[in-house]
């Protein structure tokens, strides 16, 4: 008997909030199908009882997670995904590419560089006590604009001037200039409590905002994933996500084959005909924004040649 469980191929942008959000939904016997704007997906379908459903997930990552500290999830494919897991943003967007409520439960651009956001009050931190303030988003942007940090994530802010807690929950950002990019950019800012971030190392250890907190961690290792007991917001129906690290995009589609991951993260088109070929797998297109591109060092041989480049 096998379960719906959602499978993505190409691109783990999304949290796994919005997988686990998707996996609630699905109908018996039927696959599941949630999209963001990162990439292919895929959902697999198959035959369950009508009072089944999963509650767990393992994920294929074909690069490794050498970091928690969110303010270093730079790789979409990995880093990124997993630090969307655990922690929360002001906004997060969705298939459609628009800005959807996260930690910001509203929000207001007054003029062409200033915004206003109001924070959710109910929205804690993973003990269930520390609360998510104004001064909290301001100490983050703050931490990941201070050069001598070197934050993967800085590039995101680079038109922000400045961030000023007006009260508990009201968050106004000066930016330098107008910047159509900016709203888009907030769900890869993630935040962390002042206070714990400041005693613990957020590379090594996690205290999040987000549906799900760390359960085991080792450097360029596996991770696993528990879901949050003290989640502020609706509670994932999958409660344990495993991540499982593969080295190269054909192993992970061979993990896929045969069953040892639901979701996976990058296909290749040498491995498309394979993976369609497999009964209860389905890949899925979706629409992106993203970027592929080739970059030439012109200043070494043989690439210094324009007749090379062309």
């Amino acid at each position: 008997m096998s379960l719906p469980i959602r499978r993505r191929l190409l691109a783990v942008a999304v949290a796994v909030a919005a997988l686990a959000a998707a996996c609630s939904s699905a109908s018996t016997g039927g696959g599941t199908s949630s999209e963001d704007a990162s990439g292919s997906s895929s959902s697999a379908a198959g035959e369950s009882s009508q009072d089944a459903e999963p509650t767990s997930i393992a994920i294929g990552l074909t690069s490794a997670v050498e970091s928690l500290d969110p303010h270093n999830a730079a790789t979409v494919r990995s880093s990124s995904g997993v630090a969307a897991a655990i922690y929360s943003s002001l906004v997060k967007i969705d298939a459609n590419q628009e800005a959807q409520p996260d930690l910001a439960e509203s929000w207001e651009q007054t003029d062409p560089t200033h915004w206003t956001f109001t924070l959710n009050p109910d929205a804690v931190f993973s003990d269930g006590e520390t609360p998510v303030t104004a001064e909290s988003v301001v100490w983050n942007f703050d931490r990941i604009l201070n050069p001598d940090n070197a934050l993967a994530v800085a590039g995101y802010l680079q038109t922000l001037e400045s961030a000023e807690a007006i009260d508990e929950h009201t968050v106004e950002v000066t930016l330098k200039g107008p910047d159509v990019s900016f709203l888009l950019s907030l769900p890869y800012i993630r935040i962390l409590d002042p206070a714990w971030a400041e005693a613990n190392d957020p590379a090594i250890a996690s205290f999040g905002s987000g549906p799900y907190q760390v359960e085991s961690f080792t450097p360029g290792g596996n991770i696993e994933l528990t879901a949050n007991p003290n989640f502020w917001g609706e509670a994932p129906a999958i409660t344990d996500v495993s991540y499982r690290i593969y080295g190269d995009a054909a192993a992970e589609a061979n993990a896929l084959i045969a069953g040892e991951i639901q979701f996976g993260g990058d296909v290749e088109p040498k491995d498309i005909s394979r993976l369609e070929a497999v009964e209860n797998l389905e890949l899925e297109n979706a629409a992106s924004i993203r970027a592929a591109f080739v970059k030439f060092n012109t200043l070494v041989t043989p690439v210094d040649d324009v007749r090379v480049r062309q």
